[in-house]
């Protein structure tokens, strides 16, 4: 639910507040970056942000909801 509206519901990058930002959201359907990125990168990614980028930290997300 977080990350739906940039993401996309299918996690294609095509979501509504996801237009217009640069860089793009991710789009986790493409296979090269999909495999670009390890499940601790992701983690970090989600509790952390991204600084300079609209990709916000959620450190109300438990670890295994992350």
């Amino acid at each position: 639910t977080s990350c739906a509206s940039c993401h996309g519901n299918t996690g294609a990058g095509d979501g509504p507040a996801g237009k217009g930002l640069d860089p793009a959201p991710a789009n986790f359907l493409d296979p090269e970056g999909k495999l670009a990125s390890s499940p601790y990168q992701f983690f970090n990614t989600i509790r952390l942000g991204v600084p300079k980028t609209k990709i916000i930290a959620f450190p109300n997300l438990s670890d295994q909801k992350i």
